[in-house]
């Protein structure tokens, strides 16, 4: 998510056709939540920070590779329609970890009780 990329113009090529789709960019959302949790915690837990610009920068991470400042080049491409689709997709996955987090056990607290 972070690296530095060798063909940016490519890498922006090849992204946008999945954020300009809100249902796959959604679905690669949820791909995220799923499978990288202490991102997600650290990351979604975190109110002061952007969440929804986070996890549409981890989406693209996890599809292709994406760095986040090409996400934030290609977020420019997009027109506003579809900006606030993939804005309600990052929203509705966000909703969807949060209630998948109310329903699981505190672990810390179990930690403590052994």
């Amino acid at each position: 998510m972070w690296e530095h990329c060798v063909d940016e113009e490519e890498s922006l090529k090849n992204i946008l056709p999945l954020m300009k789709h809100s249902g796959r960019f959604g679905d690669q959302m949820l791909l995220v939540i799923m499978r990288w949790k202490y991102s997600c915690e650290h990351n979604l837990t975190n109110h002061g920070q952007n969440r929804v610009a986070w996890l549409g920068q981890a989406a693209c991470a996890m599809a292709q590779g994406t760095p986040e400042y090409i996400t934030r080049k290609a977020w420019g491409f997009l027109t506003q329609d579809e900006q606030k689709a993939a804005n309600r997709r990052a929203e509705r996955a966000i909703e969807i970890w949060e209630k998948r987090q109310k329903k699981r056990p505190n672990e810390r607290a179990l930690i403590g009780q052994s």
